[in-house]
Order: C-alpha cells, then sequence, then structure tokens
C-alpha cells in the first residue's frame, strides 16, 4: 500500500515535467521564429553558394559639405590707451585689459611691447599701435 502513493507522487512529477518541457518548446519556437532565418543555400554549377538579398540602391545624392564659417578677414577693433613699464615688463592697456607680451586679445597676440608702440600678430599679420601723445 505504501508504494502506490509513491508511484502516484513520482507519476505526478513525470507528468508535471513532461508539461513543463512541452510549455519551453513552444516558447522557444515563438522566439526561433522571430529570429532573422539564415540566407538560402543554392547549388549553382556544383558550387553551393549563400543567397544574399539585395539592398535597395540609393539614387546618387550628391553630398554638401558643411558650411565653413569665413574667417574674420578685419583686424579687431583695439584701441590703445596706455603703457607702463614694471620691473622691466612691459604693460600695455589695451581695450580696458592690462596685458604683457604673449596676451591675446580678441585673437591678436602681443609680441612687443616698447616705452610708444605696441606690436600685436593676428592671422599671420602685423599690427602696431601706437599712443597718439600730442608734442
Amino acid at each position: 500500500m505504501k508504494i502506490i502513493p509513491k508511484i502516484g507522487q513520482t507519476l505526478f512529477f513525470v507528468i508535471l515535467a513532461a508539461c513543463g518541457f512541452a510549455l519551453a518548446q513552444q516558447g522557444f519556437n515563438r522566439v526561433k521564429s522571430n529570429l532573422k532565418t539564415p540566407a538560402p543555400v543554392i547549388k549553382q554549377n556544383n558550387i553551393l553558394k549563400k543567397e544574399t538579398p539585395e539592398l535597395p540602391v540609393e539614387q546618387n545624392i550628391p553630398i554638401q559639405a558643411p558650411p565653413i564659417a569665413p574667417e574674420n578677414l578685419t583686424p579687431p577693433s583695439l584701441t590703445l590707451s596706455g603703457i607702463f613699464f614694471s620691473n622691466d615688463e612691459g604693460l600695455a592697456l589695451i581695450n580696458n585689459r592690462v596685458l604683457k607680451e604673449g596676451d591675446k586679445i580678441d585673437g591678436a597676440v602681443i609680441k612687443r611691447i616698447t616705452p610708444e608702440t605696441v606690436e600685436l600678430s593676428w592671422q599671420d599679420q602685423n599690427i602696431r599701435l601706437s599712443l597718439n601723445i600730442p608734442r
């Protein structure tokens, strides 16, 4: 009598496992059908070839480069208001900014400061600013 419940219990688990496998197989088949199918193989002249789908060819449309920002062709507006020297280092007051040699202002680089002039470089051009001292 004790053997019968064990057989029934075992049979129950076997049936449960079979149902689980069947459900899992159906799920795998659905996933498999959603996957991309491989390209069919065609035998031509005793050579196996994979058939690849032809991609649509787009019309030749010219590619336009993005517009290039025009270079600023006019030098920056620079106003020299004063020249000062401190410990042999020249300082220039340009557009209300105190600058020294090597500093940049509006794209121009200060190359040299003398007691009366400031020489700058802007786009490979030399700019010379002078103090307007009445004589």
